[in-house]
């Protein structure tokens, strides 16, 4: 895959994830999905794969009932404390967090406390968030997204990061998603792409 070649396949991927109405239904999944998971796959193996890159895409059609690797996902919810966290002001992750406490009773499991606690103020009668600007999942979902970019971008052969931000090395993935965005009206400089990605890179 060439520089060209690279930009479109990114800009294909960055106008879905970010500007289409299915971006923030498939964000509420990848939320759920950080919150912790064991997999199954089709060969009878069983382990906790990061959900970025391929691993991403593959349990996405496994919770959309397509055709996947992944023939079972086990949802432990052991990291739900940063979701419940954004689930306060931000109505995606709010949705995300109820959602998850339903697979994992399915599942016949006990709550970890933080999402018991969720459940219980839900029964209670506590109402989902209303959207007031622009909040902190909003950032953090097109990090998620850009990071993610890098990711697959590095599968192909692109190496993520160059020494420094000259012109003369401006093929890495970040100046690829740099450019890109900019051509989708959202301005970013590769500085910015960088520290996305340092803070990402170890758990997407």
């Amino acid at each position: 895959m060439n520089y060209e070649q690279a930009k479109r396949l990114i800009s294909k991927k960055l106008q879905t994830e970010l500007y289409h109405p299915y971006g923030m239904e498939r964000y509420k999944m990848i939320l759920i999905l950080r919150t912790g998971i064991e997999v199954t796959t089709n060969t009878g193996s069983t382990y906790k794969p990061l959900p970025i890159g391929t691993n991403l895409e593959w349990l996405i059609k496994a919770l959309c009932g397509k055709e996947s690797p992944f023939v079972k996902i086990q949802f432990t919810g052991k990291r739900a404390s940063t979701l419940i966290e954004l689930s306060k002001n931000d109505p995606t992750a709010w949705d995300a967090a109820k959602e998850l406490a339903a697979k994992i009773l399915e599942q016949g499991d006990h709550l970890p406390a933080e999402l018991r606690q969720f459940t219980i103020e839900i029964l209670r009668g506590s109402s989902r968030p209303k959207k007031q600007g622009r909040y902190r999942a909003e950032n953090l979902h097109r990090d998620q997204c850009v990071a993610d970019s890098i990711y697959t971008l590095n599968e192909c052969g692109f190496k993520p990061l160059t020494k420094n931000s000259n012109e003369s090395e401006n093929n890495s993935a970040c100046h690829i998603i740099v450019e890109v965005l900019a051509k989708l009206g959202d301005a970013i400089s590769y500085d910015a792409v960088k520290s996305i990605w340092k803070n990402y890179k170890e758990f997407c």
